[in-house]
């Protein structure tokens, strides 16, 4: 028997680096959808009408055009690409920090992380309060409904891991060890790497 020590690590910056991860998965599905809403028009009797943050105005009939404007639509996908773009820093960071574990690397991924979080949360405030607002004045006569669609409860999803994420990039741990005991293995186990 051979007798070797093993270290058992907290695990909280790792967590850290997976919820970055999971939210950049989350960011890049509400960005590339194209279903933050979905709108109802009493003129189409065939279904709902998709609208995401790249389009901001629809032909709905020949006769019915529907359009937001275009100021707070591009807002919303700019701090939303900006916050795709800081939790890909964030993740490229975070893995960097595991390796080699400076603490500056870890601080600077929770900031990039807090920052996309509030970029998405004025997105996500923004987007529901001016569409509403933009739709409704325009087409009151011709609108029926609109409703939240699901790409916008995924970039929502995005938000609540950032969230975690930088609360986990920014615990500061003194000591990652949790344990440490030497224990028998077998002869044929080989600790020289």
């Amino acid at each position: 028997m051979v007798e070797v020590e093993v270290v058992k690590y907290r695990p909280i910056k790792l967590l850290a680096v997976i919820f970055t991860g999971i939210a950049l998965l989350l960011l890049i599905i509400g960005v590339a959808a194209a279903d933050w809403v979905d709108v109802k028009f009493t003129a189409v009797k065939d279904g709902w009408q998709s609208w995401g943050l790249w389009e901001h105005c629809y032909v709905i009939t020949s006769s019915l055009t529907a359009c937001v404007k275009k100021d707070w639509m591009s807002a919303c996908a700019a701090l939303t690409l900006l916050a795709l773009i800081g939790s890909v820093g964030a993740l490229g960071l975070g893995i960097c920090g595991l390796c080699t574990h400076k603490r500056l690397l870890y601080i600077i991924a929770g900031v990039l992380t807090a920052l996309g979080a509030l970029f998405i949360l004025i997105s996500v405030i923004i987007f529901p309060v001016k569409f509403s607002e933009d739709i409704t004045n325009a087409h009151r006569s011709d609108l029926e409904r609109w409703d939240i669609d699901w790409t916008y409860g995924v970039t929502l999803g995005g938000l609540f891991f950032l969230v975690g994420a930088a609360i986990f990039f920014f615990l500061k741990q003194e000591n990652q060890e949790v344990s440490r005991e030497k224990t028998s293995m077998p002869a044929y186990y080989n600790n020289s790497y």
